[in-house]
């Protein structure tokens, strides 16, 4: 199995000056073998990251970090690569933008985390993206951030900027300047909320304003303030980015060259305040779990991933078309003793716990098939077993438990 070199970051680097650094530094893929243990480490380097990688660690550093910053921040982002998906399936992404998605292509990224963005809830909604301009089905990548009135998203590819600007004029956007000079365009700049308008109504004011950043993504938030913030920020050399969050650059270093779609969860929702109803105690299989392994140290963030092919099927179809699907559970942690810690302790749970929501075992699911510990970074890959869309859900659903951090 490959090992990154992960140089240290020079603290007058900026984002794009380390797009070179960070090129070198991602991992290859984790070798997946059923049944798999630990191979020894080699030193490895690459020219450069897999191409959703890049495009991802390219835009975390034009995103401010505080938007990863609330009192409750359960998600820090969730990021998907729908061309690199279909790809993967041999499925032209032009196909999604021919104003006929079909059921191939519904499947095709159906595993893939989008019903937590407000858009994909309403593509095949004609009024809907007629309204935005574009549809959400023919981006070819899509990242959310923040929570709550900070919530950010944004959509790359799949759209003309002449035309999305003429529907935005039309659905009653207005255009702005931001404190940068550019162009941006609002709905309601407070966040206001009308149950009349096409947009506010479905999206409950999040995508009150619009700007196109670097002529490639598309960024919506419910306020102008934050919309101007994005765009001050992504114009500015300052490291205090969504990638310098704790955990995040680290954890995107280790992910398979093949990952597209991933979704980082912050640290502190793996306690068991945070995991179990208030007053409960910890369950007693999860307290058996650590007298045998001990209690697993605090993490910084948790991020889940998957591999190009994965795809919805049916119960009576043959499993095997996942067969070569990783995902990929890479947990932060404060220092590698703990991810040492942590690489032994997470799977020995997973074969071991029943899952609280789904109440069947966690194997029945995915499978361990390989754990590594780099740095502070605890690396398990799994094979999946069971429903594909689980691999996202563990998170969307508070299904934690192997990952519930019972030690200091």
């Amino acid at each position: 199995m490959s090992v990154p070199h992960t140089p240290s970051i020079p603290s007058t680097a900026s984002r794009r000056a380390f797009l070179g650094i960070a090129a070198g530094a991602l991992i290859l893929p984790f070798a997946l073998t059923q049944g798999a243990v630990a191979t020894p480490a080699h030193r490895a380097r690459r020219e450069k990251p897999a191409p959703s990688l890049e495009i991802l660690t390219d835009i975390l550093q034009q995103l401010p970090g505080s938007l990863a910053v609330d009192e409750d921040p359960p998600i820090a982002f969730t990021y998907a690569d729908l061309a690199a998906q279909l790809d993967a399936l041999d499925i032209a992404p032009s196909m999604a933008g021919q104003g006929a998605i079909t059921t191939e292509i519904v499947n095709a990224i159906s595993p893939l985390p989008l019903g937590q963005m407000d858009a994909f809830l309403y593509s095949l909604d004609a009024e809907f993206t007629s309204a935005i301009g574009f549809d959400p089905m023919a981006v070819a990548q899509a990242l959310q951030t923040g929570f709550g009135p900070t919530r950010t998203a944004l959509f790359r590819g799949g759209f003309d900027p002449a035309s999305i600007h003429r529907a935005w004029e039309a659905s009653g956007y207005e255009a702005m300047k931001t404190s940068t000079g550019q162009t941006a365009w609002s709905s309601g700049p407070n966040g206001e909320f009308s149950p009349t308008d096409p947009l506010q109504r479905r999206t409950v004011g999040s995508m009150n304003n619009a700007l196109v950043l670097d002529d490639e993504w598309l960024v919506f938030t419910r306020t102008f303030d934050q919309l101007d913030a994005i765009a001050t920020f992504a114009a500015a050399t300052t490291e205090d980015s969504l990638f310098a969050v704790a955990g995040v650059r680290d954890a995107i270093a280790m992910l398979n060259e093949k990952t597209v779609s991933a979704v980082a969860l912050h640290g502190s929702m793996l306690t068991p305040d945070l995991t179990f109803p208030l007053g409960s105690s910890l369950p007693e299989d999860l307290v058996a779990a650590d007298e045998e392994t001990g209690p697993l140290p605090a993490a910084a963030l948790l991020m889940m991933a998957v591999t190009g092919g994965v795809r919805a099927y049916s119960q009576e179809e043959d499993a095997s078309v996942l067969a070569d699907v990783v995902v990929q559970a890479r947990l932060a942690m404060d220092s590698p003793s703990d991810a040492e810690a942590a690489a032994e302790i997470v799977p020995s749970r997973w074969e071991t716990l029943d899952s609280p929501v789904s109440k069947v075992p966690y194997t029945r699911m995915l499978e361990v098939a390989q754990t590594e510990s780099i740095g502070t970074i605890a690396g398990i890959d799994f094979s999946i077993t069971g429903p594909p869309p689980f691999w996202y859900r563990f998170i969307d659903q508070r299904d934690w438990l192997p990952f519930v951090t019972t030690g200091a």
